[in-house]
């Protein structure tokens, strides 16, 4: 399986007491890399029962000796650029559904979050390759420190 294959479960619950949808999504491939976890709640507004209230919060962690912030940071920074795009995949619908011409297309949108994301992968490589840097480095201080 490519590393651009990913394989995720999802549970949804429905609260009805107090309105609420939840979501929880996690990776279930991968994880010797890092471990991905999600969790949506959907929810009426407390100041317009009209509108729904979205809180999308996520946890990356990795345990990879060295470069786990690293990853932390690149899956990190991917999943902002995700919920971007869902956002404005969003948008578009409900525009489309209130008879409203969206403000950019999907494929204007995707294209502008395609580049963000290249940015965003390139500095977390940089990243990534300077922190290996430095903890090959600091490893071999300890070395000779005890040699």
């Amino acid at each position: 399986m490519g590393i651009k294959e990913d394989t995720f479960c999802v549970e949804h619950w429905v609260l009805y007491t107090n309105n609420e949808q939840t979501t929880f999504t996690w990776n279930i491939n991968h994880t010797w890399l890092m471990v991905v976890e999600e969790r949506c709640v959907y929810c009426v507004n407390s100041d317009n029962s009209g509108w729904t209230e979205i809180c999308w919060e996520a946890w990356v962690s990795s345990s990879l000796f060295g470069v786990s912030r690293a990853v932390q940071e690149f899956d990190l920074a991917r999943f902002k650029s995700n919920v971007t795009k869902t956002m404005k995949g969003f948008e578009y619908i409900l525009a489309k559904l209130q008879g409203e011409a969206p403000s950019k297309t999907l494929v204007e949108t995707a294209k502008e979050a395609k580049e963000k994301a290249k940015e965003t992968a390139l500095a977390a490589t940089e990243r990534a390759k300077d922190l290996a840097s430095k903890a090959a480095s600091k490893q071999q201080q300890q070395r000779q420190h005890f040699v």
